[in-house]
């Protein structure tokens, strides 16, 4: 395919709308959004495309870094900043800008959710071991009868028994659930086995009452 003007402003909207920078290079998620760019292109009606992801990946390079050279020559020469002088070099501009503010934003915004992430994993533990608390209280409530305990604090070796204690427990519940699914599987498969039994007794009788009056 040939490539003119009209097909490399037409790659950099889609650029634009699609936004590949998003996501590093060389990832999956970046490389399926460069074959949606190519989908695009090759649907458009007013001008015709036979592109792929590589081609329009490689395009795009090509016009970027050829613009990115012109407007540093012509700076390096004039002394002052060079202002695009068509809307192709617009949109390449806007895309070099996107492009040199990502990483910094992305880097925020990690920062961010880790955050996020740790502040959200600490009331997770926070809310477990006190879940696990009540829980464990109540039941030593139901078997002895309450006596005064002497407040002291939690160490970290407590913290990590209150834990253990708790995936235990967790496992134990599950253990019984299985147990009930399986019980409730063999129910199942004896009613099964049971009405086929009595079908197939209903047709053994059936074919002794046809037999009966064919004899007579």
């Amino acid at each position: 395919m040939e490539w003119k003007e009209e097909h490399d402003l037409l790659l950099c909207r889609e650029i634009l709308v699609c936004q590949p920078y998003k996501f590093k290079e060389r990832t999956v998620e970046r490389g399926k959004i460069w074959e949606e760019i190519s989908n695009h292109l090759n649907t458009c009606e007013t001008t015709k495309f036979r592109v792929n992801k590589r081609s329009v990946r490689e395009r795009f390079k090509l016009i970027k870094e050829k613009f990115k050279r012109k407007i540093r020559e012509e700076e390096n020469s004039s002394g002052i900043d060079v202002e695009p002088t068509s809307e192709l070099e617009q949109a390449l501009e806007e895309i070099c800008s996107f492009e040199e503010s990502f990483p910094v934003e992305e880097k925020e915004s990690k920062q961010a959710k880790e955050e996020e992430n740790k502040h959200k994993a600490q009331e997770i533990r926070k809310k477990a071991i006190e879940s696990y608390g009540q829980t464990k209280s109540r039941i030593a409530g139901d078997e002895a009868p309450m006596e005064p305990k002497k407040k002291k604090r939690r160490g970290g070796n407590d913290s990590i028994d209150f834990l253990s204690e708790k995936s235990q427990l967790e496992l134990e519940i599950r253990k019984r659930e299985l147990e009930l699914k399986e019980k409730e599987t063999a129910r199942s498969f004896e009613q099964q086995r049971e009405m086929k039994q009595l079908m197939q007794q209903q047709q053994q009788n059936m074919m002794e009452l046809l037999s009966k009056l064919v004899n007579k």
